[in-house]
């Protein structure tokens, strides 16, 4: 999933024309002119002809001495390249920033640097640093009474708490942030909101709500022609109609904000949709399409210097291996992923790849990593309610148990059948089922449910149950 972040409207000043050089002569410069001319083609996804503006900008401020707008200029440069994916070539430029600023006492203009900053801190993976940013941001911003600065600050505070699974002390931010967009008529961050919130929906497998929600905010995207935001919104509106089988509609979303992404440079955006139609290429057992689409979003992510792309791509890599039955290959990459998911301190990285772990461990027999990741799992899914992880890794929970013990085993997956009415979950507990008991009867219900799901969803997970089950009760 990809967060919407914090839009800085135009400049509303009536001076258009900024007096450089001495005092009392010198020339002059359009500077607001070409500033919100950059600020528009930045909002509607012309990046290398923003970039251009606002590196002429910088560069006329500073042959004319005029330090104030220089800084501002310099952080507006590095803010784009940031959006771009060029970290490391942003990072001067905010440096230098914040320097002036600091210099001058210039609180409004320290707020905003110190949100880029913290977007900074959070490519390079580390995020203590830029909660760190963040929280000085928002105690200056309420010092000051900016109310604008203080909703920048709560948005992606509230990301930040998301990654570390905190999802209610997220939405705590975000509520907290609505009243204030509401307050200052800011409807597109009020939409950028709505998104941000409808992540949150989407994690918890309220589909419908996380669908409403990205919809809302692709509307005012486009009412206010912002690209960015309505390609972010786009793409996880596809990753909705993915996990509800809708392979069609995610792939068109996907290719939609491919598009836009590749229009824009995006690299950011870019990596995520890379994954995302790896996975989606993966589901539909296309392997070699897969691996294809996750080896580029390996490379672009360490281009860019992100642990946590790095990581995502190394475990959607390991599936793949693992379907190819190069299981050495698959282990590689899920202790690197899982090493780094945890430096970084992501847990719902973090308890996806211990399960994935632990199904490879369990498919080579090797029980007891089986059951310490699997349990590990469980834990870190369980405390950021994570519930597509939760219920895969209880079932798991299960099979493995169910070795030893085939009536606790059996007492687990009863307790989740009872809870679960949707069809690909009552077809996973009858597949346990079956493995656990040997009995005929739930082998062969389970093979109706995955025949019935994969009718209505190609997926190579269901194809592979109904292979090995039809090989025992396909002539019965």
């Amino acid at each position: 999933m990809e967060h919407s972040r914090h839009h800085k409207y135009l400049n509303p000043s009536g001076l258009y024309w900024a007096a450089l050089g001495a005092e009392g002569g010198g020339d002059y410069f359009p500077y607001h002119v070409l500033r919100n001319k950059a600020s528009v083609l930045d909002l509607i996804g012309q990046w290398d002809q923003a970039q251009r503006i606002r590196v002429e900008i910088l560069e006329q401020t500073k042959k004319g001495g005029a330090i104030a707008l220089a800084a501002e200029a310099s952080r507006d440069l590095g803010a784009l390249l940031l959006k771009r994916g060029d970290s490391d070539a942003a990072w001067p430029y905010l440096q230098k920033a914040r320097d002036i600023y600091c210099g001058q006492g210039d609180g409004k203009g320290t707020c905003t640097v110190l949100n880029q900053m913290a977007s900074y801190y959070e490519t390079k993976s580390d995020y203590p640093r830029a909660l760190e940013v963040l929280e000085t941001q928002l105690k200056l911003a309420e010092e000051l009474g900016d109310k604008t600065e203080i909703s920048s600050a709560l948005n992606d505070i509230g990301i930040w708490h998301w990654r570390k699974g905190e999802r209610q002390k997220a939405m705590e931010y975000y509520h907290r942030r609505i009243s204030i967009c509401r307050e200052l008529n800011d409807e597109m961050n009020l939409g950028k909101t709505y998104a941000n919130i409808g992540i949150i929906c989407f994690d918890e497998g309220r589909y419908q709500e996380a669908l409403e929600h990205y919809r809302r905010d692709i509307e005012i995207s486009k009412k206010f022609g912002n690209k960015k935001g309505w390609a972010v919104s786009i793409g996880n509106l596809g990753m909705v109609y993915h996990l509800q089988g809708n392979y069609a509609r995610a792939m068109q979303c996907y290719q939609e904000k491919l598009r836009i992404s590749l229009e824009m440079g995006d690299r950011a955006g870019l990596s995520m949709l890379l994954c995302n139609i790896g996975v989606l290429h993966y589901y539909q057992g296309q392997l070699k399409e897969a691996m294809d689409y996750h080896r580029r979003d390996l490379a672009l992510s360490r281009e860019m210097g992100s642990s946590s792309g790095e990581a995502r791509a190394l475990a959607n890599m390991a599936s793949i291996h693992i379907e190819d039955q190069d299981y050495q290959a698959a282990r590689e990459c899920y202790d690197k992923a899982i090493n780094t998911a945890r430096e970084l301190g992501i847990k719902r990285y973090l308890c996806e790849m211990l399960y994935g772990r632990a199904g490879l461990f369990l498919l080579l027999e090797m029980h007891a990593e089986a059951e310490a990741d699997n349990s590990e799992a469980l834990i870190v899914a369980g405390k950021i309610n994570q519930a597509q992880t939760l219920f895969n890794s209880r079932v798991q929970k299960a099979m493995i148990v169910g070795r030893r013990d085939p009536e606790q085993g059996v007492g687990i997956l009863q307790e989740l059948a009872g809870a679960c009415s949707d069809a690909e979950p009552r077809a996973s507990i009858s597949y346990a089922l079956y493995k656990i008991t040997g009995r005929s009867e739930q082998g062969k219900q389970a093979l109706e449910r995955y025949t019935d799901l994969v009718s209505r969803t190609p997926n190579i997970e269901f194809n592979k149950r109904i292979d090995e089950l039809n090989e025992i009760f396909g002539n019965s």
